[in-house]
């Protein structure tokens, strides 16, 4: 044993470098076995990692598609609510014209109510209605007549 560690001690005076790097042979091949097991280590939460990621872009398509497919069906109420809109302003605007059509015919009414009235007013009890007065109110009350047979036709085309 003796020759063993003269000899060690010459070769590591002849060649320090040579056992230097025997040392560090042994140190790397340390971190290197350290380096695999943290490589495993990172490959298997990468793999984690993915699998969770999966489940997740998986979770994910199933919200958009479903969110896609909420949107359809509140682009479709939409449509159909502005449908129903149209069809009401056009009722509306049929409700009006026939509005404006019955105050028409309302304050013909009256004017020719009024005209009856004044007529009635201004003419004695004692007169025969065989006078000119009369006469003058024949083609005043002929006039209303064949106006209302016109303002009648809208009513019954609108219906």
């Amino acid at each position: 044993m003796q020759y063993r560690r003269v000899a060690g001690a010459a070769l590591r005076r002849a060649m320090p470098r040579t056992f230097e790097a025997l040392q560090l042979v042994r140190t790397l091949s340390a971190e290197v076995a350290q380096v695999r097991v943290e490589l495993e280590e990172l490959r298997s939460r990468t793999d984690q990692l993915t699998a969770l990621v999966g489940e997740g872009s998986a979770s994910l398509r199933a919200d958009l598609e479903d969110a896609r497919r909420r949107g359809g069906l509140a682009d479709d109420a939409i449509a159909r609510l502005f449908g129903r809109l149209d069809h009401l302003d056009a009722g509306v605007a049929e409700l009006d014209a026939g509005l404006a059509e019955s105050r028409r015919l309302s304050l013909r009414v009256a004017q020719m109510t009024d005209l009856v009235f004044d007529r009635l007013v201004a003419t004695p009890a004692t007169t025969t209605p065989a006078t000119t007065t009369p006469a003058t109110t024949t083609p005043a009350t002929t006039t209303p007549a064949t106006t209302t047979p016109a303002t009648t036709t809208p009513a019954t085309t609108e219906e």
